[in-house]
């Protein structure tokens, strides 16, 4: 017997180009960015995410970071004409700091329509550019 899954994402991969705008300092940041997630509505207490991102550039110095979340809150999918948009909001922590953070992350299953993407927002930090990974929905009907 499986996990009876609504709405909710498997992601992973690498881009070997995205962006991250930081926030303090504000600047600007290129590199590699991995997404892996795992994550369902109707089990948010299994639910995780993740987020390496290598800084490249060698601007301002390196904004290497990590990072990962399994308090996810809350997952919502939305299907429209033929991509899903997964949207994921919750609290987790960049590698070294002691706070948790509050995060959206939004996946996209283009299906045949559009490449897979993901991005993340980390409150106070960090937000990214689009990145091509592989995005399975899960509950959209695609």
């Amino acid at each position: 017997m499986g996990i009876r899954c609504t709405c909710g994402a498997m992601v992973s991969g690498t881009d070997p180009a995205t962006s991250f705008v930081f926030i303090d300092p504000p600047e600007g940041a290129n590199g590699g960015t991995t997404h892996s997630a795992n994550v369902c509505a109707d089990r948010l207490d299994l639910s995780t995410v993740g987020v390496v991102f290598m800084d490249t550039d060698g601007v301002g110095g390196d904004r290497s970071f990590e990072f990962n979340s399994n308090e996810i809150q809350s997952v919502l999918c939305e299907a429209m004409d033929g991509v899903c948009t997964i949207t994921v909001i919750g609290m987790g922590m960049v590698e070294g700091e002691t706070v948790l953070r509050q995060f959206q992350a939004v996946y996209v299953d283009g299906g045949d329509v559009t490449t897979d993407t993901a991005l993340i927002n980390i409150t106070g930090f960090a937000n990214s550019s689009f990145a091509a990974v592989s995005v399975i929905a899960l509950g959209c009907g695609l």
